[in-house]
């Protein structure tokens, strides 16, 4: 009984502390810089009611609109060849499971042979995406690990891992 007006209470003062407001996060993501893979850190303003950590991974694979010279173009990898991290909560709502963020990599199908630009290889922009999600994940002091699981073909499933800070 002790243990459940705990959490009820931990409960409440989660909700009171993330209740919706304008917000701004940063968030790392891929994107292409003359036809490399590079970090980049955006900034997104959101009404958020989540913990910002979970919205932040699941950005990690966001349109990334970037204004060049001559144009505004999206420049996120993950996002141009259509990744998505859905991050998994736990069975009150929240992201955490203990110091762990718990996330899905989702690939589409047939991902080894969709054509990426030259000079980028499908393994380093999963690489990348995970790098940027794990950076997003632990952003919170409270986050060290990040529980990646990775929907998709057999031959990246090597990727599904725990990741630590």
């Amino acid at each position: 009984m002790k243990a459940f007006i705990f959490l009820v209470i931990l409960f409440s003062f989660i909700c009171i502390c993330y209740s919706s407001h304008e917000t701004m996060i940063k968030v790392s993501q891929p994107i292409l810089i003359e036809g490399y893979i590079k970090e980049s850190v955006s900034t997104y303003l959101y009404y958020i009611d989540v913990p910002p950590m979970a919205l932040q991974v699941k950005l990690t694979c966001a349109e990334n609109y970037i204004k060049t010279e001559s144009m505004v173009v999206n420049r996120n990898l993950a996002n141009i060849y259509n990744l998505k991290i859905d991050v998994i909560y736990n069975e009150y709502g929240l992201p955490f499971f203990g110091d762990t963020l718990k996330a899905k990599l989702i690939l589409p199908e047939n991902f080894s042979q969709s054509e990426l630009k030259p000079d980028i290889t499908h393994e380093g922009l999963i690489s990348a995406t995970i790098n940027c999600a794990l950076k997003n994940a632990i952003s919170s002091k409270s986050i060290n690990y990040l529980d990646l699981k990775v929907v998709g073909e057999k031959v990246y499933l090597k990727y599904a891992k725990v990741y630590e800070r």
